[in-house]
């Protein structure tokens, strides 16, 4: 647990993306349990990628989020409920089995539903967390693949307060260091913006001891934000 620091401790607005990073690096496999007040959530990991996330709060189960979504009527669904529980399967395989949804349906529901428990919980400014250190952590039928550097990009994208982007970066009169390790791997498919494209590519540079790219294109007014927020989540 080297990079992550401890097995457990309190959760920070920076805490979260500094955890997923760590376990990325040190390729570890478990779950991250996530507490706030009465909330917890759970990421799992194999091996460093995030392979599903859990949480206990109503919102957030795959049922409400397909009703929201207008997949299914709230009828059908307690209807699965009740053959769920004769049959034991879960809730994904028996909406496929009774044909309320198509297993390609299911399966994009599911990876929206795990992205969203995991943004979600960059929101927490406190909290509690406790790595479960497991060989495997979820099924293999069950598990997806999310790059541990997406999530970090865009759950720091999502604090809307200015003033957890500052305390994230620190001292903005301090001198960054030239990092040791090469910079996490992103997804290709995530929505970069040009600017935040720059500053990945002057991440990268500095790292392999190239010149310095151009200087960032300029923002608009409410964009501002967003070369800040890409360099935190950089800075993790």
């Amino acid at each position: 647990m080297s990079r992550i620091l401890s097995r457990y401790g309190n959760l920070s607005e920076d805490r979260l993306a500094e955890l997923i990073r760590g376990i990325c690096l040190d390729r570890k496999s478990g779950v991250l349990h996530l507490f706030n007040m009465e909330m917890s959530k759970r990421l799992y990991f194999n091996r460093g990628s995030i392979v599903f996330a859990g949480s206990d709060v109503d919102e957030d189960r795959l049922g409400e989020l397909l009703i929201r979504e207008g997949k299914v009527k709230r009828s059908d669904l307690d209807f699965a409920w009740q053959v769920m529980k004769r049959t034991g399967q879960g809730l994904a395989e028996t909406l496929v089995e009774m044909e309320f949804l198509p297993p390609e349906e299911i399966k994009a529901q599911s990876v929206r539903r795990m992205k969203a428990i995991i943004y979600s919980a960059f929101t927490w400014t406190s909290g509690k967390y406790r790595f479960e250190e497991l060989d495997n952590p979820v099924d293999e039928d069950v598990a997806m693949n999310m790059a541990p550097a997406g999530a970090i990009m865009e759950g720091i994208r999502r604090i809307q307060d200015p003033v957890i982007i500052r305390n994230i970066l620190g001292d903005l009169k301090g001198v960054i260091r030239q990092p040791n390790t090469a910079p996490l791997p992103y997804d290709e498919e995530n929505d970069f913006t040009p600017q935040e494209i720059v500053v990945m590519d002057l991440l990268a540079f500095a790292w392999m001891g190239l010149p310095r790219l151009p200087t960032l294109p300029p923002c608009p007014g409410s964009a501002r934000t967003k070369p800040c927020s890409v360099f935190a989540a950089s800075c993790r």
